[in-house]
């Protein structure tokens, strides 16, 4: 809730209501299974291994420089760690196996060990701290952070995102479809009135999305798909009323924004005046759905919301879902409360609510899904008001 209540308190407008029942059914990152007979669990082993090619190991290859340049960097490693029989090793040689305790790992060994050091070196270089014992860059930090991407796509693919993500995509698509028909959801704590919805949620949950989805991105100074503190996907609805919108009914467009990793480092005041203090924010496609008007250089990727909530349904694992009234919203359904069956709204999310004025035929209106601060430093901030430009706000110390 305190990620929410910064989020909120940088948009300058009073602290609205906050949400958190049942939010361990939305911002779930797979720390245990879930379904009636817990049938929705995390990949086993060989279904993992199927999915990287049969072994983690054939990746070294790949990443055998960094790891080499992480090696000299850490001094690593003692006889401690090294296979029998060697007086001394690096990374490469560090033994690896599967990791069945803990869900935040699949594979121990040098890809592992990759990952660990590089995030808590851009962590620290992110959070205005000295790094690396000076030793290396601002970009050659955010080079090794290659391994945190790469051993995330490991953890959190599309095995755990049917079973994890499919409650949050689920919630996000009833909210926008809510706002289309103006009909209250029963699956959702807010009514149509508010014209943003903020998930405090974590990196995990991101990308759970975006394997849902097909998404990818590029942030500017970051890797592929890459989701850092204060990272969002923003799904902005757009009325048919919209001149932005060229169809008689509700679209979507998808962007991520972040700020640069020096932007969080500094804790640079933003500001779309001066490419500098400007954020990065990237259109993203919605695979079978995302199209652009032709002839528009500025015109935003637009997605009918009737086409994204149908392959929202498709994506998602509605057994997987433990909202009785979300899971039938998955299923295409009518909820149980829809019928009668149970009275008063049930809070699911961990959510803030921008409310603040009347909904507008000509407002753009915003879901927000942000990875939750675990540093120092700024939150980015955009929200759309009156057709103006975006605002950027920085929020230090979150």
């Amino acid at each position: 809730e305190k990620t929410a209540e910064a989020f909120f308190k940088g948009l300058g407008c009073a602290l609205p209501p906050l949400h958190s029942e049942g939010v361990e059914y939305l911002i779930d990152q797979g720390s245990k299974p879930r379904g009636e007979n817990g049938q929705c669990a995390l990949g086993t082993q060989a279904q993992v291994e199927g999915r990287v090619g049969g072994s983690v190991d054939g990746y070294l290859r790949l990443y055998k420089p960094l790891l080499a340049k992480l090696s000299e960097l850490l001094g690593c490693c003692a006889k401690s760690l090294c296979p029998a029989g060697m007086e001394s090793c690096s990374l490469e040689d560090l033994p690896g196996s599967w990791d069945p305790a803990h869900w935040y790992t699949t594979f121990s060994g040098p890809i592992y060990a990759g990952k660990y050091f590089a995030e808590w070196i851009e962590l620290t270089m992110l959070n205005g701290m000295d790094f690396a014992w000076g030793k290396l860059s601002v970009e050659e930090v955010m080079e090794l952070s290659a391994f945190v991407t790469q051993y995330r796509a490991f953890e959190f693919d599309l095995l755990a995102a049917r079973p994890f993500g499919s409650a949050l995509l689920s919630h996000i698509a009833a909210s926008l479809t809510q706002w289309e028909s103006g009909q209250r959801e029963p699956a959702l704590a807010h009514d149509p009135s508010p014209r943003l919805v903020y998930y405090a949620a974590h990196d995990t949950n991101l990308l759970y999305l975006a394997e849902l989805l097909g998404l990818k991105w590029l942030s500017h100074g970051y890797q592929p798909n890459h989701t850092p503190p204060g990272g969002a996907l923003v799904f902005e609805a757009f009325g048919p009323a919209n001149p932005a919108n060229p169809l008689d009914e509700w679209q979507i467009a998808l962007y991520f924004d972040i700020q640069t990793p020096l932007q969080i480092r500094e804790l640079t005041v933003l500001s779309d005046d001066d490419p500098a203090t400007t954020p990065s924010r990237v259109p993203v496609t919605i695979p079978g759905c995302s199209t652009k008007a032709e002839g528009d250089p500025h015109a935003p990727l637009l997605c009918p919301l009737s086409t994204f909530t149908r392959l929202v349904r498709q994506a998602v694992q509605p057994e997987c879902i433990t909202p009785p009234d979300l899971r039938a919203f998955a299923e295409g359904k009518a909820s149980a409360r829809s019928r009668g069956s149970h009275p008063g709204p049930i809070p699911l999310t961990n959510a803030g609510i921008f409310a603040g004025g009347a909904m507008l035929a000509l407002m753009i209106v915003a879901v927000w899904v942000a990875v939750e601060r675990r540093t120092g430093g700024g939150m980015l901030v955009v929200t759309r008001e009156k057709m103006e430009n975006v605002s950027l706000v920085s929020v230090p110390g979150v």
